[in-house]
């Protein structure tokens, strides 16, 4: 059996989940991050956002990515409506963009990159308040 890659821990702060999240993943912990914000996904109103913090590398290979894509559209449909990713302390931040922007524009997903926490919220509190 095939242990989990990669680390996350979710709080919910309002109508946006905080995401902190250390890679790099695989398609079982994909599988067990979704199981878990599910969880919380039910106790939101019709709209929220999210944001993420990606420590250090968060690639994930082909199955994992594919797993999160569609784990990203069933969330939308859940009133996912912003994704906010502020990236700490990684050293292949183009390859990471890339692989996230497949992952939100294959789920229809509104999504920025930012430096700042600050930034982020008020993005994501934007974008909430625009839909």
């Amino acid at each position: 059996m095939f242990s989990t890659h990669g680390e996350y821990k979710l709080e919910q702060k309002g109508n946006i989940i905080i995401i902190n999240s250390k890679g790099p993943f695989n398609s079982i912990l994909v599988d067990q991050y979704s199981r878990e914000i599910n969880t919380i996904i039910r106790n939101l109103p019709a709209t929220w956002g999210q944001i993420v913090f990606l420590h250090e590398e968060g690639m994930l290979p082909p199955d994992a990515e594919q797993s999160l894509q569609e784990a990203c559209l069933q969330r939308k449909n859940k009133g996912l409506t912003a994704s906010a990713i502020i990236f700490v302390a990684s050293a292949s931040t183009f390859a990471i963009r890339e692989l996230i922007s497949r992952v939100y524009e294959y789920a229809g997903i509104e999504y920025q990159f930012f430096d700042t926490y600050d930034a982020a919220e008020a993005w994501v509190f934007k974008e909430l308040k625009i839909r």
